[in-house]
């Protein structure tokens, strides 16, 4: 039983730490864009009714420029794309 909450453990260990690193390199990767190529970062309430993957589909039908997301933040190529996407969702 020990051994098993070990691996458990070590399972738990690893997966926080994956997350915490997906975390820091979004956050790295935002600052360069919206810094040095004028993206601009949009932070959303999570406790919209609608999914992330909704709003995903949302984004690949109605925007032209390129965008990603981490959780609660997106970024957006275009200030057009950010501004519609607020308008619609924030």
């Amino acid at each position: 039983m020990a051994a098993e909450m070990d691996v458990i453990s070590q399972k738990i260990a690893v997966d926080i730490g994956k997350t915490m690193s997906d975390h820091i390199d979004f956050g790295l990767l935002c600052d360069v864009l919206t810094q040095s190529c004028d993206w601009t970062d949009v932070d959303i309430d999570r406790d919209l009714s609608v999914s992330s993957y909704d709003l995903q589909d949302w984004c690949e039908k109605n925007l032209k420029g390129k965008w990603m997301t981490h959780n609660k933040i997106w970024l957006f190529e275009k200030a057009s794309d950010a501004t519609l996407f607020i308008l619609k969702w924030a």
